[in-house]
């Protein structure tokens, strides 16, 4: 028989109902399952960060924890799949959770999040990307609770709509009462705010529960529809790869899809050029993983010369918090695809008027801000003829004209070359 509080929606700050409803449904649940088994659930709820930290490591994918690394992990996790799926969690009518997350659980680091060295006040401009999120991969065992309720570490309130049919553990001990839900969870926002919670100031998010593979459909029509905007190349429908797993896909697709969008608009008015250098790139890979490059370092976009494929990482923080003046989603695979222009057509690397020019003009390039973050344009001259042609070719009159009064030797050294290019 359901119990009257099955049907209550939102407990919101009703605890002593929310309690008791987790209470009967957490016996309910104890009552049917192995006592041996269900000591998984204690176990995981005494451990549940560091639990949700491994499985994150492996993209919420149970097979593929490595067991060397982590003994037993594996199989308490897929015990603990298991018995959250009995039908004993089954709901009966739909039900809200809360949960309080930190940036890194929507699948982004954000190390700036707060401004002026304040605990209590949001930086508006570091938290638009979270503000505009619109759906996504929650990817561990979320552990929340049936009332408004937030850890004072977490910076996101997500609010959850769990629609009947969908599974839902209850933890209930001394007098505490917590929800879990199983991994891989697809979630579709509905409406995100900043709130006043305790004294400071959190993202409250509102979104609502979806069928499996949602963000998957939503990945792979994007990856179709961007591979055949070079339909005329002969390229593969996979020529655009869109590699994300860790979550926060709403905004990697907006990114992907406007990078893409930028290189066709911007790139150098001269079609042999244009044709020569997609030709010969065997693919754009847009990841949220770490980029192949042969260091073994962290960064943001990367044109692999020998294998012809050109990587740009969205979710790295310097883009999610639009803290670099010099590179966003517009501007980033410029700069790469100048790597391919260089590389595989024009050699402005080797060229020697070109490092001439290089040598007179740099250091007025690198001191600039808007043109290139943290004088990068300095490190060498491939990376300093990039950020040129990235400025040069930017949908962004302000670099344009700065790297016309900075370095105009260098632009009018690019655009006579592009210009001869035949």
């Amino acid at each position: 028989m359901p119990h009257e509080f099955d049907k209550i929606k939102d407990f919101k700050l009703d605890k002593p109902k929310a309690d008791e409803w987790a209470r009967l449904r957490y016996e309910k649940w104890e009552k049917s399952s192995n006592p041996s088994d269900f000591e998984t659930v204690k176990e995981f709820i005494r451990e549940s960060n560091n639990f949700k930290k491994i499985l994150k490591e492996y993209n919420g994918i149970l097979d593929d924890i490595d067991d060397s690394k982590y003994p037993n992990v594996k199989k308490k996790l897929k015990e603990l799949n298991k018995l959250l799926n009995y039908e004993v969690n089954r709901l009966i009518y739909p039900k809200d959770i809360y949960i309080g997350l930190d940036a890194n659980d929507l699948g982004v680091e954000l190390r700036a999040q707060y401004m002026n060295n304040t605990p209590t006040t949001l930086n508006i401009k570091a938290c638009s990307n979270i503000l505009n999120y619109k759906f996504g991969t929650l990817l561990g065992f979320e552990v929340g609770s049936l009332i408004k309720d937030i850890r004072e570490m977490d910076k996101v309130l997500l609010r959850i709509t769990l629609p009947a049919g969908s599974y839902l553990g209850c933890f209930y001990s001394r007098g505490e009462q917590k929800a879990i839900i199983p991994p891989n969870n697809d979630i579709e926002i509905k409406s995100s705010k900043i709130i006043a919670y305790e004294g400071r100031e959190i993202i409250a998010l509102k979104a609502v529960l979806k069928e499996k593979y949602f963000v998957d459909k939503k990945i792979s029509n994007l990856e179709k529809k961007l591979s055949n905007k070079f339909v005329d190349f002969d390229k593969s429908i996979y020529f655009v790869k869109l590699d994300f797993k860790k979550g926060f896909e709403s905004y990697a697709l907006e990114f992907a899809e406007t990078s893409i969008n930028s290189l066709i608009s911007n790139f150098p008015k001269n079609k042999q050029l244009y044709e020569d250098t997609i030709d010969d790139i065997k693919q754009i890979v847009f990841t949220d993983g770490r980029i192949p490059v042969p260091t073994g370092s962290d960064i943001s976009g990367w044109f692999d010369q020998y294998n012809k494929i050109l990587y740009i990482k969205p979710t790295t923080p310097r883009f999610v918090l639009n803290i670099d003046k010099s590179m966003d989603s517009k501007t980033t695979i410029l700069h790469e695809v100048a790597h391919a222009v260089d590389q595989l057509h024009l050699d402005f690397s080797m060229n020697a008027k070109f490092n001439q020019i290089y040598n007179e003009e740099k250091a007025a390039v690198i001191q600039n801000e808007t043109i290139t973050s943290e004088g990068y344009a300095g490190n060498n001259i491939s990376e300093y003829f990039a950020e040129v042609f990235k400025a040069i070719y930017s949908p962004y009159s302000e670099q344009r004209q700065a790297i016309q009064e900075i370095a105009p030797k260098s632009v009018s050294f690019i655009e006579q070359k592009i210009k001869e290019y035949k």
